[in-house]
This record gives C-alpha cells, structure tokens and sequence, in this order.
C-alpha cells in the first residue's frame, strides 16, 4: 500500500512504512527528463512518525531564518493542515 501526501509517498513495509519525496527530473540533459523520480528520506517508521517527518521537512523547506515562536507557529499550522486532511478522510 501506498499513501500518498503532497510529494511525499510512505510505502507500507509490513507493519512500518518507507518515507519517499517524489519530484519531477528538470535537468533537460537527464535521461529522465520529465520523469517522476523518488528519493528515499527514510525506512522504517511507524505511521505516526512518518507523518511527524513529512511536517518538519515541509516547514524546514521555508528556507528562512526564523525565531522559534515563529517556528512552533509553522509547525502547528502544518499539524493542522494535516490533520484537516484526515478528518476529511475520516467523514468519506
């Protein structure tokens, strides 16, 4: 099984899930050009964690130097993103 969220993938592994980030290959001198490639972040998380991952990496890519009030702010907003989309999961 593979769940999908924004361009991250977690690909069951019996009870644990690897954690991939998808992107589109831009080099036009790549083979692969405007092929889906993956990059592995990590294997053997637990579902719960995988997701915790996913929200630091999101906030991370902001690129800025921020205070940690600032920080905690962007994180609990991507918390609350998240979990907006499981409870409209939940309601299907």
């Amino acid at each position: 099984m593979q769940i999908k969220y924004k361009d991250y993938v977690m690909v069951a592994n019996d009870e644990r899930f690897n954690l991939y980030r998808e992107y589109v290959v831009r080099n036009k001198k790549a083979k692969s050009y405007g092929k889906t490639e993956r990059t592995l972040i990590g294997y053997g998380f637990h579902l719960d964690r995988a997701i915790q991952r996913i929200i630091e990496l999101e906030v991370a890519d902001k690129n800025a130097t921020v205070t940690i009030s600032e920080y905690l702010k962007l994180y609990r907003t991507m918390v609350r993103n998240l979990k907006d989309e499981l409870a409209k999961v939940k309601s299907i």
